[in-house]
């Protein structure tokens, strides 16, 4: 099984925490996904050390929610976890594809910190932008630029990884159909088609991710220990109201009136906090054009818990001079009129498992 295989018709995309759950199923009905139920853990569970029964309890976690969702299928598109995601852009030679797996395989020994048998690879030829570039030149010009090599997006997991999780779902009663990495399922419900340059911001509750995306594929990945806890820590420094009170009012603080805000309406009592963030998006793009050669994101899409916080995206706007929204992953999927406001508040949550279950409908 590869980290991207066959499609089925009707699916269940799961993102798979360590400690939680969340699902989306979707059916393909007259050429668009549709939603036919979704479900999620309220909270964290407390793992146990010992794998078997950490397993023991996903499994358990995945059948009661998928239970009290009224899931159909028993089919499954599960995320593989950023920790153990391992990925790197390469040139290797333009030769015959039996040789280039070869070559694709060496290449990943030299980023991957465990023996590439161990691994799961996979791998995405990148349209170069000499090709583009060689367009319209004479035939001999063309050659000499684009015939020595190509670029590929290489992707890695240990195979022990896959093995688990496959475990854990055989556990719950479930077959996984395959498994992605949460790049590409969170490009696939945010981004889609676009070929444009975008950066993706996932801002989760204890880190942050952000993914420069270019002709659709996730070429660039970096990572910061700053999430919504901090944003709950910095309310709480301020009116001493307690962490489990602040975490409720952080998405409403500005209707306390005791909360000041900027000329786009963002928190000043939250600007300090956010700096570290905007000094990785800063230096994440800059990376991206100066250093990989990549075009430079047109806009920033923001996803995760914390994307929802007071005009974060307007603030963000303001900041680099560029557009900046909080990306919709419902925006490619069917479902009825009167679930619109309760898919919003949850959307952002939900951006891989709805990723996952959209490559259905590819």
């Amino acid at each position: 099984m590869g980290l991207f295989s066959k499609k089925e018709e009707s699916i269940l995309g799961v993102d798979l925490g360590a400690s939680s759950v969340k699902m989306v199923e979707l059916k393909k009905e007259k050429h668009q996904m549709h939603l036919v139920t979704y479900g999620f853990s309220s909270g964290e569970l407390k793992m146990p050390d010992d794998d078997l029964e950490q397993r023991n309890l996903q499994a358990a976690l995945i059948k009661k929610v998928a239970q009290g969702s009224k899931v159909k299928t028993k089919n499954v598109i599960a995320s593989v976890p950023l920790s153990d995601v391992f990925s790197a852009v390469v040139r290797i030679p333009n030769v015959a594809k039996k040789e280039q797996t070869a070559l694709i395989e060496r290449e990943a020994q030299k980023f991957l910190p465990f023996p590439v048998a161990e691994a799961v690879v996979d791998w995405k030829v990148i349209e170069d932008k000499k090709k583009k570039d060689a367009k319209g030149k004479s035939f001999e010009h063309q050659k000499k630029e684009i015939a020595s090599d190509i670029q590929a997006l290489i992707t890695a997991a240990p195979r022990s990884t896959v093995t688990r999780i496959a475990d854990v779902f055989k556990r719950a009663g479930f077959t996984l159909k395959s498994l992605e990495t949460e790049a590409f399922a969170l490009t696939r419900s945010l981004i889609g088609n676009d070929p444009t340059s975008v950066l993706l911001v996932d801002v989760g509750a204890v880190r942050s991710n952000f993914f420069v995306v270019e002709n659709t594929l996730p070429v660039m990945h970096r990572s910061m220990q700053l999430g919504g806890v901090n944003f709950t820590q910095a309310l709480d420094n301020v009116l001493k109201v307690g962490l489990e009170k602040a975490e409720q009012m952080k998405s409403d603080i500005m209707s306390t009136g005791a909360i000041e805000a900027d000329e786009t309406g963002f928190p000043k009592i939250f600007q300090q906090t956010i700096q570290p963030l905007i000094n990785e998006i800063r230096y994440t793009m800059n990376l991206y054009t100066t250093q990989q050669g990549g075009t430079h994101p047109e806009r920033i899409v923001l996803t995760g818990g914390s994307s929802l916080l007071p005009h974060l995206d307007a603030f963000l706007s303001h900041t680099f001079n560029m557009k900046v929204f909080v990306g919709d992953p419902w925006a490619r999927t069917w479902y009825p009129e009167n679930l619109r406001p309760a898919l919003y508040e949850i959307g952002t949550r939900f951006a891989v498992s709805v990723g996952l279950a959209l490559r259905e409908g590819q």
